[in-house]
């Protein structure tokens, strides 16, 4: 997928602009190319293979993607005007679709720090060719001077290209003290290129939450069923921060995502959400670690999964209590409804605990829809399609309601009920 060539065209395209960044990247690129793409071979890569990836012919988007008026007019009926909108298309900020949003937004040159991976063994392969083939990264700060009360930040990466590109978004956030924000990180792709194109989107965003600040925050995937996506999601907790976080995984034929959420300061809370929902052949693999490093911490994670057809789900959730969180509280549930027994699912739980005082636990179902219910359903002259839809958002009712602000909530209802809909087709 990716070779010498092409990195070496991408790099005379997008020079750094300093000798020592310049040499970084050259060093994790290699490094890349002699460890190769993870496998299953990697612990946590078990049951996640990377073949199709691997298979998958994609070009470097070099240039600034020239828009015409049908890219346009999709691009536009996608964007909310009650949200703040933050576009890239096919990897490159567009300043024409995004709005005014210089106050908090910068695009910066890649440093030779960006390249500095050695505490990430987990997903560093994928991180390293992540950083190594940005254009650039985007950094916000979102503080009381620049940030209005309410205001939703919709951050959305549009793949419009009619070839397989690899796209590498590269995002720092930073919320500032005592400010409460509400963030939403959009993934979409033109359906009209389902057939003939595999975008492959891998990215890197990191998101520090400092002292008393709050935030919502919103993750969609929802690309097309030739499209592959890897990321990595990282949150820093600082003292007394607040965080909820819903991560919808619906699209692609091959996803990964990583989140980890580090408690580095006392008295923050966390809420870790998902809802994977898959049909045909989809691959959704959920690696979740929550590290509390400093105790007095609370973090709960919910995990719900709908599956059909022959798709597959992965769920690992990893909690990390250290000798010093003392009092640090943790809980950890996912539940998976199989809508056919083609369907697979594998959850892995893992508690790492090395402080005696403190809470933590975790659980994991699988099951399939209710006969009893169902019965009830048909005996009233209700459709099975239709009976399977409502039972299953019924299943999944609870995470629409995660969010306090109610435009997120309708959002996220308004998706997940397409996304059922397509499924039970």
């Amino acid at each position: 997928m990716i070779n010498k060539e092409n990195y070496l065209q991408f790099k005379q395209k997008y020079p750094l602009d300093t000798v020592a960044a310049s040499l970084a990247r050259d060093k994790a690129f290699d490094e890349f190319l002699l460890s190769g793409f993870p496998s299953k071979k990697d612990e946590a890569w078990k049951y996640t293979s990377l073949t199709y990836l691997k298979d998958v012919n994609v070009k470097i988007n070099l240039d600034e993607p020239l828009l015409n008026h049908e890219d346009m007019k999709w691009i536009s009926h996608q964007l909310n005007s009650d949200f703040v909108n933050i576009v890239f298309v096919n990897g490159v900020f567009n300043r024409t679709l995004s709005d005014d949003v210089d106050h908090f937004l910068q695009i910066l040159d890649m440093t030779a720090t960006d390249f500095n991976l050695d505490k990430m063994p987990t997903e560093i392969k994928m991180i390293q060719l992540s950083n190594v083939m940005a254009f650039h990264k985007s950094y916000i700060e979102i503080n009381k001077n620049n940030y209005q009360k309410n205001e939703t930040i919709q951050i959305t990466y549009f793949q419009t290209e009619k070839q397989s590109i690899l796209i590498s978004p590269v995002v720092k956030i930073k919320i500032a003290e005592n400010v409460k924000a509400k963030i939403i990180l959009n993934y979409v792709s033109r359906p009209e290129f389902n057939q003939n194109t595999s975008h492959v989107l891998n990215s890197d965003l990191h998101i520090e939450i400092n002292k008393n600040a709050e935030l919502e925050f919103l993750q969609i995937q929802n690309e097309n069923l030739n499209d592959v996506h890897i990321s990595r999601l990282k949150f820093d907790l600082n003292e007394g921060s607040k965080l909820v976080s819903l991560d919808l995984s619906l699209g692609s034929k091959l996803s990964r995502h990583y989140l980890e959420a580090s408690f580095n300061g006392e008295n923050a809370t966390a809420g870790i959400y998902g809802v994977i929902a898959l049909a045909d052949k989809q691959h959704s693999d959920q690696y979740t670690f929550i590290n509390h490093v400093k105790g007095h911490n609370q973090s709960i994670q919910k995990y719900k999964s709908i599956l059909a057809d022959q798709s597959n789900s992965v769920f690992r959730g990893r909690v990390r209590i250290e000798q010093d969180a003392q009092k640090a509280q943790s809980q950890q549930l996912n539940k998976s409804l199989m809508l056919s027994p083609l369907a697979t699912v594998n959850s892995i739980p893992q508690l790492e605990i090395y402080a005696d005082d403190v809470k933590a636990g975790h659980g994991s179902t699988v099951g399939q829809l209710n006969k009893d219910e169902m019965f009830y359903f048909l005996s009233r002259g209700i459709d099975q399609i239709t009976a399977t839809k409502m039972l299953a958002f019924g299943f999944i009712l609870e995470m629409t309601s995660v969010f306090q602000d109610l435009a997120l909530q309708n959002k996220v209802s308004e998706i997940l009920n397409e996304k059922l809909n397509g499924m039970m087709k």
